[in-house]
């Protein structure tokens, strides 16, 4: 097949299964004429194909029905050997052409391997299988030309053809015989791992032989097309190759856009198919988007995923110099700890800065590094990130090396107090960093354990509760230990050891220990739960290293948008009638305002029952007042 002789200014050669009927503009655009042309292009046997489109619209069409071919579209088909025919299907009152793909028969021509290929998977999308490449031929003379290939169906060889090739593998790399090798010259495979893997695989023998004639063009030399397995257009979609043509480049972008923004991808592909009327118009799966998706996170990991991680620190660093990072490096110069601080986390410090919680607990992703994170709270009660980190170890030196980089980031001013969980490493390398921070530990991580540590316990039913109750309710120190006392002998406690060692360092979680100093509600089980709900929806364990500094600066957007909406809210209406309510209206955030305003409601059921003037400026009042009590699996701070 010659091809020297083509016309340069020749139109775009457009594949026949391209050529279907689609919308364009404001016309209709289908096929109700087609005019064949035979030239002769200097190619033995081959045929240029002329189709003739009509795009049908209201400037078109004459008044009595007839089209105007002045505004007809010619689009050229290059077929070899006639392998185009049309099929006429008539919808309605307009007539509609559907271009389909002749079936293989010998002699057929081709300029190249590659169109054969192209030509042979379409004619097999049309009938409903896959195709294999599963032998190609190279010269002797010149290695890198091919002369010869063979396609098969994809369910050419046998069901256990994939066990028996990996259990020679296994033979020949143990020298020896076994029951999934090589026994007495038979092969054998593990007969669980076959009944647990399905296979296409029934010994088809549909296939095509293509080599190059003397011509040099290629051409088939052997078409096999009967198939010993049922084959229907509708199984096309099975073929994951030809799903994957449907994923085009705008759906690729919506794909990324959409799971960039922590979007489960199944939730996607719901969203997809409610555009196009329901799951069965869809032209993919859900796993073939996993699949687009798995291989867009892999080019951003090029070179490593660390590598990779480092690469978008020094593009956000290049948009704002006051993003901080840092990392170190092991013996081999891997990647060990990474921290890294977004420039508006190191401003909100400046502002919010007193009481920080340091929490490890809340994650460890794929390379088992725990994600660990500093926390504040702002003016209106939310969660503020004030730092990230991931770390190799949970040593104290690991520790004090994020402690001394996080306190340098925020120009060496340590917080006023710190709670962590009670993770011994970090007591001494705060106590060397952040000697004059207040540390205690986070009671939410210790009254989660309780389950674990007690639920074995006789009548844990029972104490549990109590438990609580001493814990949260007693509002001295002294109270607290005459209160853990009487329960522990009641109960027979004493023997547990965790109990002991909790009541020996209860100054470092009881509240009646820290209510002398500001904590700004972080003490409490919900600021914890919040720590931990910042985070959901943006990283799991599957998170690559990579995609952590990303997935933090959309959690952060997401708290700016919040605290952004509770600066817009109107501020709520007086409930009690006291002057310093309407005070503290003006000068708190909403939130802060309900606390207040919550204390300004329960005075109203106070009552003076007698009044003494003690000298000018000091008046004795004796008020009775409700007392509020908080019933056994409630909160303080319901209503």
């Amino acid at each position: 097949m010659g091809t020297d002789n083509f016309d340069s200014d020749m139109e775009p050669v457009i594949g026949g299964i391209e050529a279907g009927v689609v919308d364009w503009g404001s016309g209709v655009k289908f096929r109700n004429t087609i005019d064949v042309e035979v030239e002769d292009v200097g190619g033995e046997g081959i045929e240029d194909i002329v189709v003739k489109d009509v795009v049908v619209g209201t400037d078109n069409v004459t008044g009595h029905g007839e089209t105007d071919d002045s505004n007809a579209i010619s689009v050229r088909y290059l077929s070899p050997m006639k392998t185009i025919h049309t099929t006429h299907t008539v919808v309605g009152s307009n007539q509609m052409t559907v271009l389909t793909v002749e079936e293989p028969k010998l002699g057929m021509v081709f300029k190249c391997w590659q169109e054969i290929e192209a030509y042979y998977k379409e004619y097999a999308e049309q009938i409903g299988f896959g195709v294999t490449r599963v032998q190609g031929v190279n010269s002797k003379q010149d290695k890198s030309k091919r002369i010869a290939t063979i396609w098969k169906c994809e369910c050419w060889g046998r069901p256990d053809m994939r066990a028996r090739r990996e259990a020679k593998k296994r033979a020949k790399a143990m020298g020896v015989g076994g029951a999934e090798g090589l026994v007495d010259g038979d092969i054998y495979e593990n007969e669980l791992s076959r009944a647990k893997r399905t296979s296409k695989k029934c010994e088809c023998l549909a296939r095509i032989y293509a080599s190059l004639n003397e011509d040099g063009a290629w051409e088939l030399k052997t078409v096999h097309l009967e198939h010993n397995h049922l084959i229907d257009p509708a199984q096309a979609k099975l073929v994951k190759e030809y799903r994957m043509k449907h994923i085009t480049s705008k759906v690729k972008k919506r794909l990324m856009d959409f799971y960039e923004q922590g979007v489960p991808i199944s939730q996607i592909h719901g969203c997809m198919a409610t555009e196009r009327n329901g799951v069965k118009n869809m032209s993919f799966t859900v796993k073939d988007l996993q699949h687009e998706v798995y291989k867009a996170r892999r080019l951003k990991m090029v070179g490593g995923d660390a590598v990779a991680m480092m690469e978008f620190f020094q593009k956000m660093q290049a948009g704002n110099q006051n993003l901080f990072h840092a990392q170190r490096l092991d013996e081999e110069g891997r990647l060990k700890d990474v921290l890294w601080v977004d420039a508006r986390s190191r401003v909100a410090y400046e502002e919010f800065g007193d009481v920080v919680c340091f929490d490890t607990t809340y994650l460890t992703n794929e390379y088992e590094f725990p994600f660990a994170n500093f926390v504040g709270v702002n003016h209106h009660g939310q969660t503020l990130l004030l730092g990230c980190a991931l770390i190799s170890h949970e040593d104290c030196d690991t520790f004090e090396w994020v402690f001394r980089q996080w306190l340098a980031c925020m120009n060496n001013r340590p917080p006023e107090a710190i709670l962590t969980n009670q993770a011994a490493a970090m007591r001494r390398p705060l106590l060397e960093v952040m000697p004059n921070t207040i540390h205690r530990w986070c009671i939410w991580h210790i009254m989660s354990k309780i389950p674990e540590k007690l639920g074995k316990c006789g009548r844990y039913q029972d104490f549990v509760n109590l438990l609580k109750a001493v814990v949260y309710e007693s509002f001295t120190p002294m109270e607290f230990h005459d209160r853990w006392a009487e329960l522990i002998s009641e109960y027979n406690l004493e023997e547990n050891d965790w109990l002991q060692k909790l009541h020996k360092e209860s100054y470092m979680w009881v509240p009646s220990y820290m209510k002398e100093f500001f904590w700004v509600g972080m003490k409490t089980t919900q600021r914890v739960e919040s720590i931990h709900r910042f985070f959901d929806g943006y990283v799991n364990r599957q998170t690559k290293l990579h995609e952590f500094p990303q997935k933090y600066c959309m959690a952060l957007n997401k708290r700016l948008q919040d605290e952004e909406s509770a600066d817009d809210r109107c501020s709520r209406r007086l409930v009690s009638g006291f002057k310093v309510e309407e005070i503290f209206r003006k000068l708190y955030t909403d939130i802060k305002f309900q606390e207040v305003q919550k204390q300004c409601s329960r005075m109203m059921y106070c009552s003076i029952r007698e009044k003494k003037v003690l000298s000018e400026s000091l008046i004795h009042y004796l008020v009775r007042d409700r007392v509020w009590i908080v019933p056994p699996g409630a909160s303080e701070d319901d209503p």
